[in-house]
Parts: structure tokens; sequence; C-alpha cells
């Protein structure tokens, strides 16, 4: 092979190397997304209810160890028929609840969704959500995908 094409081979090479840059497509980095200290209110089916009229709350932590970032999009369970992200906010002295399209999850950043504040709601629960038991919740993320996690069921004040 002459000199030339040795080159013209090397510099390929080189290029196809650096266009790969090591999984990271769009050069934002990649998020690596683990929840923590998850758990869910007790909530009886009210006098019975067959309805889905019942709701409750999620409440965790999410690590985002990654060098890019995310965004909580919504999730779902089978104990609910809805899961949506929510936050709480005062107006005119009233508790109020609003529906967020999704929270962003910045590298290095640890969220928390915690009572009064940004939270996971369980629209028209399933099933009660007895203390002591756990459901399964599917987190879904914009770039991380879908992740399982076990969630307890704690008592009303949370303890």
């Amino acid at each position: 092979m002459s000199f030339p094409s040795r080159a013209f081979v090397l510099l390929f090479f080189a290029t196809l190397l650096l266009s790969c840059g090591g999984g990271d497509e769009d050069g934002a980095g990649v998020p690596d997304i683990q929840i923590e200290g998850g758990w869910a209110r007790a909530m009886p089916l009210l006098g019975g209810d067959t309805t889905g009229n019942t709701n409750s709350a999620v409440y965790l932590r999410i690590r985002n160890t990654g060098s890019g970032a995310d965004r909580l999009l919504g999730g779902q369970t089978p104990s609910a028929e809805v899961v949506e992200i929510h936050q709480s906010v005062v107006v005119d002295d009233v508790m109020r609840m609003r529906k967020l399209n999704g929270m962003e999850i910045l590298p290095h950043d640890l969220v928390a969704l915690e009572p009064g504040g940004v939270h996971l709601m369980l629209l028209g629960l399933t099933q009660p959500l007895s203390e002591g038991e756990e459901i399964e919740l599917t987190l879904r993320f914009e770039r991380s995908g879908e992740v399982v996690v076990p969630i307890p069921i704690r008592p009303v004040g949370g303890a």
C-alpha cells in the first residue's frame, strides 16, 4: 500500500473513532439515574370505592450521577389508572396542585419529590394501598427510558 493510501486509511479510521464519541450522540453527556427513598401514602379505597376516585401520592429522590441531564416524564403502576407529576402551590392562601409536564434532572443533582412540593400523584387507585405492603412503579425518563422501582406503603403521616 502506498503512503497516500495508508494516510487516507489512517485518517478514515481516526475520523470514525472520533465520531463515535464514547456513546454520547449529542455531546450533552450521559445521565445515570438512581431512585432512592421512595414511599407512597397508605390509602384505603374509601367506602369500598371501585370507581377509581381514590388517589394517593408517591415521594422519592432522583439522583443523577451522570454527566448529562434527563427529564422525568411520568410513570405508571398497576395500582392506579394514571401517574402524574404534580406540584403543590399556595394560591390565595389555599394549597392547590398543578400538573407538570415533566421535571428536569440535571447532571450531578439530587431532586427530592416530597410532601408539600413536587410529587407523583396516583390517580384512580385500582387497589387499596395498605401500610407495610409494596407497589411497583415504573418511572419514564426522556433519555434513560423506563426505571422500575418498588415503593413501600407508609401510613399517611409517612413515619
